[in-house]
């Protein structure tokens, strides 16, 4: 399969073409897992092509499910890692809430912005206070960011 995606873009197929579902090339490769299929397609300049709300409903999915491979495949792909839901939450905080240190690092490393506040005023910090998010507590003290 690796051989048909090269030829068709060596032959100038559009990367960024999106099907009947609303889903582009990379986000089907991404999310089946085709670790080679992701790298070539990001160099031939393919997006994800996911509004906002889709990127965030994403993410907050994948990591309330603790599928930290998955995660790492999505921020390889540049998914929006700070697209909030309609709650204005993120994949930070469903991170923090859910005591998944992994993702919240993950996150981290891709530019998470740990101040932004969903619609009720809670921050990263404030969804971690629950006693299974603990070592997220030690993690956040670490930081030297405000929230």
């Amino acid at each position: 399969m690796n051989y048909a995606v090269a030829k068709l873009l060596e032959y100038g197929a559009n990367p960024n073409l999106i099907d009947v579902h609303g889903y582009s090339s990379l986000y089907i490769a991404t999310m089946k897992n085709h670790e080679n299929i992701i790298a070539l397609l990001i160099t031939h300049e393919a997006e994800l092509s996911l509004s906002e709300i889709l990127s965030s409903s994403t993410l907050c999915r994948i990591v309330y499910d603790g599928d930290n491979a998955l995660l790492q495949r999505f921020i390889k792909a540049k998914i929006q890692v700070n697209a909030a839901d309609y709650d204005k939450r993120t994949a930070a905080h469903i991170a923090a809430s859910e005591g998944n240190l992994t993702a919240l690092k993950l996150l981290v490393e891709a530019g998470a912005d740990l101040s932004l506040k969903d619609r009720w005023g809670n921050g990263v910090r404030s969804e971690a206070e629950m006693p299974k998010s603990g070592k997220v507590l030690e993690y956040l003290d670490s930081l030297d960011v405000l929230m």
